[in-house]
């Protein structure tokens, strides 16, 4: 099926084939889309509210897919944000986008979360993530190499981060997971980060001016890079500085824990 103009699906249909969206193609679904083959998008694929769209196969998106409803990315299921500056996935207000496969969001793509976004399978990103909304991970999110990983939402880590260039918290952010960073980790002014699980840094960490930094109870931080602290730094758990700790002025270090430091 080749879409070339406007159309919409607003009946429970099943591709087992191939659905593509040409570059002036534009694909409404506000009925129950289910996705066994492969969808190729050059333009608009708009899953509508109250709409679902099921993929168990593969979504290639090149331009720009608008979610206001259910969007699964089944167990089985890939999907491609690509297109480089022109790919975009967009997870609007009162949307969901659940991903239980493999999702890919290549270099210079986007994908925006206003709402609802949770990983259990596999998330790579090469690109530009920003997430204003909920965010929870209890899969694997590897942001890659020129990943720009950015949270003013509420970010929930139950599985494993591997962070390899830029993530930054401006909001909320809970760590009871694994996250380990050889790139920067950036906590803003008048941000949160808790970590309550197991976090391992071996490049920058930045806690700014206002910015609370927490190593819960039972906790473990491992650090072989550089922190630069200017905001509260509160240690109740296990934390191991072999690299360097840098407190800032106005800064504020509280250890109620172990605090090992082989480092400077």
């Amino acid at each position: 099926i080749t879409v070339s103009d406007t159309d919409e699906n607003n009946v429970l249909f099943t591709n087992d084939g191939t659905i593509a969206i040409d570059f002036f193609g534009w694909l409404d679904n506000s009925g129950n889309l289910i996705n066994n083959g492969t969808i190729s998008n050059d333009n608009i694929l708009n899953n509508t509210f109250g709409s679902e769209l099921g993929n168990n196969g593969i979504i290639n998106n090149l331009y720009e897919v608008r979610n206001s409803g259910s969007m699964v990315n089944g167990q089985d299921g890939t999907f491609i944000n690509n297109g480089g500056s022109w790919g975009m996935l967009i997870n609007n207000s009162g949307a969901t986008f659940t991903n239980y496969g493999t999702l890919t969001n290549t270099e210079d793509t986007t994908i925006i979360n206003y709402c609802e976004m949770s990983n259990s399978g596999i998330f790579d990103n090469s690109g530009i993530v920003d997430t204003s909304g909920n965010f929870t991970n209890s899969g694997t999110l590897n942001n890659n190499t020129n990943g720009e990983l950015t949270n003013s939402g509420t970010l929930t880590n139950t599985g494993t981060i591997d962070n390899k260039d830029w993530f930054a918290n401006s909001s909320i952010m809970n760590n009871s997971g694994t996250l380990t960073s050889s790139g920067w980790l950036s906590n803003n002014s008048w941000a949160t980060w808790t970590n309550t699980g197991t976090l391992t840094t071996s490049h920058v960490v930045y806690n700014y001016l206002h910015g609370t930094w927490v190593n819960g109870v039972n906790a473990s931080m491992e650090n072989s890079g550089a922190i630069y602290n200017w905001g509260e730094l509160t240690n109740s758990g296990a934390w191991n500085n072999t690299g360097t700790l840098n407190t800032e002025p106005l800064s504020t270090l509280i250890n109620n824990g172990t605090l090992n430091n082989s480092g400077t």
